[in-house]
């Protein structure tokens, strides 16, 4: 109603101004006057402006009307009648992992937790962790818990206070023994206990050998389970620094990258260099001068790993074995389908599988798919989305082979692309998507597997002594 009254209002004053607009002194000299006799002897004075000069007058006034009602709309569409008139530039997005406690962005370039109860990041900072305390976080596989969720609520109390007395009504407690039982031993400690038929000893330190001559064996870091990432570079070489960090935070077994827009002139050592302690198996795009694809796998040089090019077909696919412990062997693919009409990949990527002997191992196949329109948790192709025949190829090929993706939980904006299949899904225990180096989400996963070290290839790589001479 009020928007329609100020319409009604400066439309009458826009017809009134062209009667008004002329009431200017004689003087100037953009006026005519002409004076005219009448019956009555009166006089009467027509006063008006040259044409040319008129027009820009009305002009002039009706853009200024047109800046009067625009801001008599934006005084009646404030709230309280007093709008901010020069706001400045708008604030920036709001961070897309934000701390819990500063509300800042967490990034790779921060020393971050996860909190799996609230699914909240947080800054090591911000929690008060020390640095020592996070780097033993890395190898770690208990869940850690922010502090608003591992605090217990104290928001109620345990007794009523109106309930207790001011005065004590029992006598006092006598010296003689009491009558209770004893409750025992406790059956759970905060701390560790040695084996009650061996001593506590401090860590063996290879130093301090009681025998020198002898060399301490070796010891290996890895645990029961893998650690992966699968990581949409977008040119690794100008996202080093994110990827340095990235393995110092997550210290992953194995990386899978796609999208590395790597060629011949670039040298491994140049984006990872030998300190990390990584393999590096690469295959860039070799087509023409468009190098913006390709795909890389890089193993933690503690395991024992062989690139299986019998296994790479006419696309974007790279293969590796890796030794298990027993005579179970674990094949890693990476593989980048660029466009998601892309049908020719996908029948590529069916004549590798092909080729797979899977009687006893392990597959990892992980990329890039640009399959957005399929729903995982089904898993089917999104009723109506386009290239739908694509997608079902890329389902019927995987699901023909015994493999089931894991990743369910968008990868880049609402889309899940990045994904992980794996004949053996029990396996994986943890899948969590984390910071960006890219548009894409880097997806971190825990894989229940323990592989072959080269500590334990060397002792199995070693005669016996005792073998040579047994029987002489």
């Amino acid at each position: 109603m009020t928007i329609f009254l100020i319409s009604f209002f400066m439309s009458s004053y826009l017809a009134s101004a062209e009667l008004f607009s002329v009431q200017e002194p004689t003087t100037n000299p953009d006026w005519s006057v002409t004076t005219c006799g009448g019956p009555n002897k009166c006089e009467a004075m027509l006063v008006s402006l040259n044409p040319h000069h008129q027009k820009h007058s009305m002009e002039k006034s009706k853009a200024r009307l047109s800046l009067l009602y625009l801001a008599c709309l934006l005084l009646c569409q404030s709230p309280d009648g007093n709008p901010n008139f020069n706001p400045g530039p708008r604030g920036r997005n709001p961070p897309k992992w934000p701390c819990g406690d500063c509300h800042k962005n967490v990034s790779w370039k921060h020393k971050g937790l996860f909190c799996e109860n609230c699914e909240t990041w947080y800054h090591a900072s911000c929690q008060g962790m020390r640095s020592v305390i996070y780097e033993v976080a890395h190898f770690s596989t208990v869940e850690w818990e922010c502090t608003n969720c591992g605090v217990p609520n104290f928001s109620s109390t345990l007794f009523d206070p109106s309930s207790l007395e001011h005065s004590n009504s029992f006598s006092a407690i006598s010296d003689s023994t009491s009558s209770l039982p004893s409750p025992g031993a406790p059956q759970a400690a905060s701390s560790p206990v040695g084996h009650p038929t061996q001593p506590n000893r401090p860590p063996h330190n290879p130093a301090h050998h009681p025998n020198p001559t002898r060399q301490a064996p070796r010891t290996s870091k890895l645990g029961n389970a893998l650690r992966v990432v699968n990581i949409n570079f977008q040119s690794v070489m100008s996202k080093k620094a994110e990827l340095h960090h990235l393995i110092d935070s997550t210290k992953p077994d194995i990386i899978i990258g796609t999208e590395t827009w790597l060629h011949d002139g670039i040298k491994t050592q140049e984006f990872l260099p030998n300190s990390f302690g990584y393999s590096v198996y690469r295959s860039d795009r070799q087509t023409g001068t468009d190098h913006h694809g390709g795909v890389l796998i890089a193993v933690t040089n503690r395991l024992i790993s062989d690139r299986v090019p019998e296994l790479e077909t006419n696309c974007e696919i790279l293969w590796l074995k890796i030794n298990l412990v027993g005579v179970n062997t674990l094949l890693v693919g990476a593989f980048y389908r660029p466009h998601m009409k892309d049908r020719q990949a996908i029948k590529e990527l069916k004549l590798s599988l092909q080729r797979l002997n899977r009687s006893n191992a392990t597959v990892w196949l992980a990329g890039d798919f640009n399959a957005p329109h399929i729903d995982w948790s089904v898993p089917g192709v999104v009723h109506g989305s386009p290239y739908s025949t694509a997608h079902e190829e890329l389902l019927g090929v995987t699901q023909d082979h015994g493999l089931e993706q894991v990743v369910l939980k968008p990868t880049r904006g609402k889309n899940t692309l990045d994904l992980f299949f794996t004949n053996h899904p029990a396996k994986v225990n943890r899948v969590e998507n984390m910071p960006q180096i890219s548009d894409h989400n880097t997806v971190f996963l825990e894989v229940n597997l323990k592989a072959k070290t080269l500590s334990q290839k060397a002792q199995e790589d070693t005669p016996l002594l005792w073998q040579s001479t047994r029987g002489k």
